[in-house]
């Protein structure tokens, strides 16, 4: 059985905001190809973005109804207004009871999609869409658990990536899409094994030339700038142990987005990892204040390592580890890779105590649901 954690990794390497650079910039024949000649409305489709990521809600909203006043049929409405709902609730689950408002909307964007390629089966914003549709679905499908439901959602959003592999030298923002997939094809089998079989069937991919793309597209995109840089952070977290090109990716995106607390625990996290404990203890209160379930575990665990690591105070961050591993129920994207980071904290804590076997209790948690190839490293040279 395939392990279902991520497992199909077309659903992942889509972004959103790239989406609406094919709306917006790509000549089309048909009705919806009225929106290229409007500047304004580009501009708006811009500025609603900056609301979302800023969590300006109410006005990416009044923004996103005017543009619906114009273009009621266009799937970027019900695409912006999924983007909203899942910003209002980062990080969505199924289980949220925000989900089925959001699951409409996507399913919207689906279906407006593919009215315009029943006019061309080739049509860039189309395909783009109607990708960007079922990859949200498999998200979602794969992390409640849906593995098989997951696995449908995502073929059918390669079958609308695959048709886009010749058109990113024409536009500098297909260059994010394209990078992610180069980097995710070869390095996700990497990662897990099991799922090399599976990556016969699809193109193979390049992780040297995935990081190029997605550092082009951080350049000189406009659409796609941000998400670049949100996957840069992680690539170069978890895969690259680049932890201070890391650092400096998420610091572009928090200081751009001060008031995002997701992007400020990123920025916390990889200050973090570059051990600068001083600044890291700064950013944490533009997080700790967030009631979601991650921002708590990340709290919790980062003042864990502070105290730890900064202020030598092993009892006190074991009631910090402690606090953050009580969590339960928790996203499988983010916050396990975090809890992960508690455990491995609690393996060293209890080592360096002489409790042996509570170490290598928690150190064998850590190394289940960590994904982090440099701190499994680590893991690995305390459990020896």
């Amino acid at each position: 059985m395939f392990h279902k954690k991520n497992f199909f990794i077309f659903p992942f390497i889509f972004s959103p905001v790239f989406l609406l650079f094919c709306c917006f910039f790509i000549p089309k024949n048909n009705v919806f190809g009225q929106i290229l000649a409007d500047e304004a409305s580009k501009k708006l489709a811009s500025q609603t973005l900056d609301y979302i990521y800023g969590l300006n809600f109410a006005k990416a909203t009044q923004n996103t109804n005017q543009l619906a006043q114009k273009y009621p049929s266009h799937p970027v409405i019900p695409f912006l207004k999924a983007y909203i709902i899942s910003w209002q609730n980062y990080p969505l689950q199924k289980t949220d009871a925000n989900y089925l408002a959001f699951e409409k909307n996507v399913k919207d964007c689906i279906a407006f999609a593919e009215n315009i390629l029943q006019q061309n089966k080739q049509d860039k914003e189309g395909n783009y869409f109607a990708m960007m549709g079922y990859s949200l679905l498999a998200i979602h499908e794969s992390e409640g658990g849906s593995f098989n439901k997951s696995v449908v959602h995502g073929k059918n959003a390669y079958s609308h990536l695959k048709k886009g592999f010749d058109w990113g030298e024409s536009y500098p923002d297909f260059y994010f899409s394209t990078g992610l997939y180069k980097y995710y094809a070869k390095q996700y089998p990497d990662t897990h094994p099991i799922a090399r079989p599976v990556m016969l069937f699809f193109p193979g991919g390049n992780k040297t030339e995935g990081l190029n793309f997605l550092q082009k597209a951080a350049k000189i995109s406009w659409f796609s700038k941000i998400e670049s840089f949100i996957y840069l952070t992680s690539i170069y977290a978890k895969y690259e142990k680049n932890y201070k090109m890391a650092m400096l990716c998420s610091q572009r995106i928090h200081n751009t987005y001060k008031s995002n607390p997701f992007f400020a625990l990123k920025y916390c996290e990889n200050l973090l990892l570059t051990q600068d404990y001083a600044k890291a203890e700064t950013i944490i209160p533009y997080f700790s204040n967030q009631n979601a379930t991650m921002y708590q575990v990340a709290t919790a665990t980062f003042n864990g390592i502070l105290q730890e690591k900064y202020y030598k105070n092993n009892q006190k961050a074991m009631e910090f580890y402690q606090k953050a591993i009580t969590y339960t129920n928790v996203d499988v994207r983010y916050t396990k890779d975090i809890q992960a980071f508690a455990d491995f904290g609690l393996g060293r804590v209890y080592k360096m105590i002489g409790n042996f076997e509570k170490s290598k209790e928690h150190l064998r948690k850590a190394r289940k649901n960590c994904e982090y190839l440099g701190i499994l490293e680590e893991i690995q040279q305390w459990s020896n």
